[in-house]
């Protein structure tokens, strides 16, 4: 009987579990609106008329964004990206919107694309960690290399990338903009990188 109720308790537990995963691990509106911030240090605003939103490289409106984010969990999300629009500032418009473009499981990355990307920060790395000779921590030329959301800089990052099969990866995100400075430090001043593998 005991073993019983214990089982009947671990289901309820898991139920729960998966219940509160369904209905809570998608992105909000204000979570993808702190991330513009903290990232990028972008002031975004989905009240913005200005702003487009395009996933997986097709242009939707507010409303079908806003249902998109529902259905995809935090772990479907590749790479989110933000890009001020380029417009004349004048009185009546100050605020000219942002680009959000957003990528999913959906969208799919062919071996030679996610090989060039690697091959670039290879080389980069290569070359830039070369011409350190005092601090091995600091490097302005690197960019910041994230494995599945851990950090790897300079000659550790190097390291691990010379090391990473091109089979093994499912995505790779290139950010050629700095994350911000007030949040990161000198982390990431030349741009950053971001691998998931399968």
């Amino acid at each position: 009987m005991k073993k019983f109720l214990v089982l009947l308790l671990i289901f309820i537990l898991a139920g729960c579990g998966f219940k509160y995963e369904r209905n809570h691990s998608e992105y909000s509106q204000e979570e993808i609106e702190q991330r513009a911030k903290v990232y990028f240090n972008y002031e975004f605003d989905f009240q913005n008329i200005e702003n487009e939103y395009y996933v997986d490289n097709k242009k939707l409106s507010i409303d079908s964004l806003k249902t998109t984010l529902q259905y995809f969990k935090k772990k479907d999300y590749k790479k989110i990206d933000f890009e001020k629009k380029d417009c004349e500032e004048t009185e009546t418009r100050k605020n000219c919107g942002i680009t959000l473009k957003i990528h999913t499981k959906r969208t799919k990355q062919s071996e030679e694309e996610k090989r060039k990307i690697l091959e670039r920060t290879i080389n980069n790395l290569n070359e830039s960690v070369s011409k350190i000779l005092i601090r091995p921590d600091i490097c302005n030329e690197c960019r910041l290399v994230f494995i599945n959301f851990k950090p790897y800089q300079n000659r550790e990052a190097k390291k691990v990338l010379n090391q990473i099969q091109i089979e093994n990866i499912e995505y790779i995100a290139e950010y050629d903009k700095p994350l911000n400075p007030y949040f990161f430090g000198s982390m990431g001043k030349a741009g950053w990188i971001q691998i998931w593998t399968k």
